[in-house]
């Protein structure tokens, strides 16, 4: 089977994520199956290398949530982070064959607008 794993959080090794999609990356491997991880545009080089991490997704909101950015700024954020999901994705999976799964770790409402 051909995997998507897309996960806007997974940016360095603190947090869950890197150990929670090491895990699946590792296993779907062993099965067989191939996998393409796609991670936050930041995300450091050692993700990228462990997992094979395409450094393709907007920036998670989630990081930014205690910012100190007023209300208004904040609540902006997700459909202004939705635009850019979609975008984002509708670009990249144009030039890719078709994929059996695409595995969403995170789906929070700014996820649920861009994934559509």
């Amino acid at each position: 089977m051909r995997w998507l794993i897309a996960e806007d959080s997974l940016l360095n090794r603190s947090g869950h994520w890197f150990e929670y999609l090491s895990t699946f990356d590792r296993e779907l491997r062993a099965l067989g199956d191939d996998v393409t991880t796609l991670a936050c545009r930041d995300a450091e080089p050692f993700i990228r290398e462990q997992l094979r991490a395409l450094p393709v997704l907007p920036d998670a909101i989630f990081h930014r949530m205690s910012d100190g950015a007023n209300p208004l700024v904040r609540y902006s954020r997700v459909p202004v982070h939705a635009w850019r999901t979609w975008r984002t994705m509708s670009r990249w999976l144009r030039g890719q064959p078709d994929f059996d799964v695409i595995f969403v770790p995170t789906v929070l409402v700014h996820h649920l607008l861009g994934w559509q």
